[in-house]
């Protein structure tokens, strides 16, 4: 439930099996989850574009907390964009989850996570869901689709760039941090032989 609309999608999409019953996310509802998609793609890049031409001073307000002084260095751009297609992903993908979660039925819902959406939920998945926005395009064509293999191809990436750091810190000889027998034993130790002495 929470892939992104694949590239080449000219049909209902499967999204699991629950109890023999499979959850199916329609055709229609597919085509307004790739415009809501590529829409989300066009507000990363504005804001990218307002943060590279806006005045360094300001940025160091925008990252500041306090109400009285800017912070010492201002906001800045992630600088790698594989981290940046990361986080793109991250977000659609959770954007999709409650979009095909909020279109089920309320009971299946109900089962599936053993709770239902909250009203203020519902109401702000049907406020997105029905702006007059999404049908200003004339046909699905003319949507830039999201790319199914490159986002496995980055998922792909991410695996062999934590292979390669566990690998380093084999060679290196950094001790995962894991409750290994010593662990357990140092820790079972403190508990029974340092405590706190009562007053007198």
């Amino acid at each position: 439930m929470v892939q992104c609309p694949p590239k080449e999608n000219s049909g209902p999409l499967w999204l699991a099996n629950y109890k023999d019953e499979a959850l199916i996310s329609s055709q229609e509802d597919e085509h307004k989850l790739t415009r809501m998609m590529a829409a989300l793609d066009r507000l990363f890049e504005r804001s990218n574009d307002t943060i590279k031409h806006t005045d360094i001073s300001l940025r160091r307000w925008l990252r500041g907390i306090y109400p009285d002084r800017p912070y010492k260095r201002p906001f800045e751009l992630v600088v790698k964009p594989s981290t940046e297609r990361r986080y793109r992903q991250l977000l659609k993908k959770c954007l999709c989850f409650w979009f095909r979660l909020w279109r089920l039925p309320p009971t299946l819902t109900r089962r599936l996570c053993q709770r239902t959406l909250s009203k203020p939920q519902r109401m702000a998945l049907e406020t997105l869901w029905d702006d007059p926005a999404w049908e200003q395009y004339d046909s699905f064509e003319n949507v830039s689709l999201i790319d199914g293999e490159e986002e496995e191809e980055e998922e792909e990436e991410e695996r062999k760039r934590k292979r390669k750091r566990k690998r380093k810190r084999k060679r290196r000889g950094i001790i995962p941090r894991t409750k290994t027998p010593m662990h357990i034993l140092y820790n079972h130790h403190r508990h029974h032989h340092h405590k706190t002495p009562r007053p007198t």
